[in-house]
């Protein structure tokens, strides 16, 4: 059997240790910057696309989906904002209704000829007093 003989030089030593380092450096340049990059890619694209839920975590909705939740929320705020700026327009009609003149009807007409009443009535005891109306 013919026997085989190894024959390492100190150039292969130093070549196999230059590779090990430079492969160590890459995997370090690939933990301490890319890593970083790419686990924010990923979560731009979860946020964006959405997830499923899983073991992970729970479900992340697309942005299309939360766009879409977005909307029917603020429909359903107008709807209930325009009842109560309607219940409100009645409101104001109504008070408007009594602090405005309007032939007799109103609380504004009830209380003017109360004063009336009243003006009429202290005149009518000046006048018994002799003396004269209040200007």
């Amino acid at each position: 059997m013919p026997t085989f003989e190894w024959h390492v030089e100190w150039g292969d030593i130093l070549g196999a240790l230059g590779a090990l380092i430079l492969l160590g450096g890459a995997a370090c340049v690939f933990v301490k910057w890319i890593n970083p990059i790419a686990k924010k890619a990923n979560r731009i694209s979860e946020f964006i696309l959405g997830r499923p839920k899983d073991e992970l975590g729970p479900a992340i909705p697309s942005l299309s989906e939360r766009f879409i939740e977005t909307n029917e929320k603020i429909s359903a705020l107008d709807v209930a904002n325009t009842a109560r700026l309607d219940e409100q327009n009645e409101q104001i009609a109504e008070i408007k209704a009594q602090v405005t003149p309007n032939h007799g009807s109103s609380a504004h007409d009830k209380i003017t000829s109360r004063i009336d009443t009243v003006e009429s009535k202290v005149d009518a005891v000046l006048a018994h007093l002799g003396l004269g109306p209040i200007a």
